[in-house]
């Protein structure tokens, strides 16, 4: 990784450069989860449907039912689970790809041991808050509907309730508006919670704090790097969906010109454009599943920058990009962990350590002898 602070161009370029070093654990990391929810939720539907063949055939409550819901609550939980560790696996995959630190699917699975444990009861708490938030919305809006509709009982006016339904409404714009904006803050500010959660081995509240910190002073940086690439993720996807209707524009013209008792010629048109079709969506297959691992390694380089960005003289601005400040080394170190095996190195000149807090429950160790983060002559990808 090209020394802090990083430009928009060489951010995007090392998150690319991450993501083509570790493409097959990445994809498959991508995958595990979507694979894991697809058998439980098939297997959460077998006592549903034998439940509801059982109540039609008895004509009453079956007990399965109930059994299947439990049980397809159990499959979405579980899901949503497995999908939080696969993203701490690709945020440290992608971390060790930036070091070029060698790991396998069995180390990263070991390395994230507790992780969903240290943020469930929080992710439990964020779930309930945001339906309890909703829940308030919905109900404001319906009792001002209510309310219009009482005032106007036994009177002939239908524009004051009109008048007040249109105030209802434009309140709850507003206020959508407002959490709208809200929620685009507070996801700036704690946009490196899951980085710092895995990286870091740090509890929920600590990974919220320390993403708090971490883009003080630089929320519209990170805000405007992280809508680039998600920009960048939505235009590939858009490209593909557009050349999938530019391929069905002629299959429309040609059912809408031909007959319909004409079945051989539809089959026909069909047939000649199978192999375009099949290639888009091959096309949409690849990006579904390469914009996961470009945007967790793209988060993660963005981490990893704004952690040296902060080490350096006021913080990272007003200097030049792509080059470590006088004074400084290019790069910085993680705090010792264990795990490790101890390297004969050459002695080097030593800095004062700085950067990441002490890591909890880690399970790897800096190698004695070696400056962090130490940018090697003639490094490349």
């Amino acid at each position: 990784m090209p020394p802090s602070p990083l430009d928009l161009g060489r951010t995007i370029t090392t998150a690319f450069k991450v993501v083509r070093s570790r493409i097959g654990q990445l994809v498959l990391l991508t995958l595990l989860p979507m694979a894991v929810a697809m058998v439980l939720v098939a297997a959460s539907i077998i006592p549903f449907v034998i439940g509801v063949v059982t109540a039609i055939q008895r004509e009453r409550f079956s007990p399965m039912i109930l059994v299947g819901v439990l049980v397809m609550f159990v499959a979405i939980v579980m899901s949503a689970l497995m999908q939080l560790k696969a993203q701490g696996m690709m945020v440290l995959a992608a971390h060790d790809a930036i070091e070029e630190r060698p790991s396998t699917i069995n180390d990263l699975w070991g390395r994230t041991q507790g992780l969903v444990g240290r943020v469930l009861l929080l992710y439990l708490l964020v779930i309930g808050a945001v339906m309890v938030l909703y829940g308030a919305v919905v109900t404001f809006f319906v009792l001002m509907a209510v309310s219009a509709v009482r005032s106007t009982n036994g009177r002939s006016n239908p524009e004051s309730m009109i008048a007040t339904m249109i105030g209802a409404y434009l309140l709850l714009v507003v206020v959508m508006m407002i959490v709208g904006l809200v929620a685009v803050y507070l996801q700036v500010r704690f946009l490196y919670f899951m980085p710092v959660l895995a990286v870091e081995g740090s509890g929920a509240i600590d990974s919220l704090k320390r993403s708090w910190s971490l883009t003080r002073n630089n929320v519209l940086r990170t805000l405007g790097f992280y809508l680039v690439g998600s920009f960048l993720v939505s235009a590939a996807s858009g490209v593909v969906s557009a050349l999938g209707q530019i391929v069905a524009i002629p299959a429309a013209g040609s059912s809408g010109s031909r007959s319909n008792s004409d079945p051989a010629a539809a089959l026909g048109q069909l047939a000649v454009m199978a192999p375009a079709l099949i290639i888009i969506m091959l096309l949409q297959l690849a990006v579904s599943l390469l914009a996961v691992p470009f945007m967790a390694s793209y988060m993660t380089v963005m981490y990893v920058d704004q952690v040296r960005r902060n080490q350096l003289p006021n913080g990272g601005r007003g200097g030049s990009y792509g080059t470590a400040y006088a004074g400084y080394p290019a790069q910085q170190g993680y705090p010792q962990q264990q795990g490790y095996p101890q390297q004969q190195s050459f002695p080097q000149q030593s800095y004062p350590q700085q950067g990441y807090p002490q890591q909890q429950n880690s399970g790897w160790q800096q190698q004695p002898g070696q400056q962090g983060w130490q940018q090697p002559p003639n490094q490349g990808w």
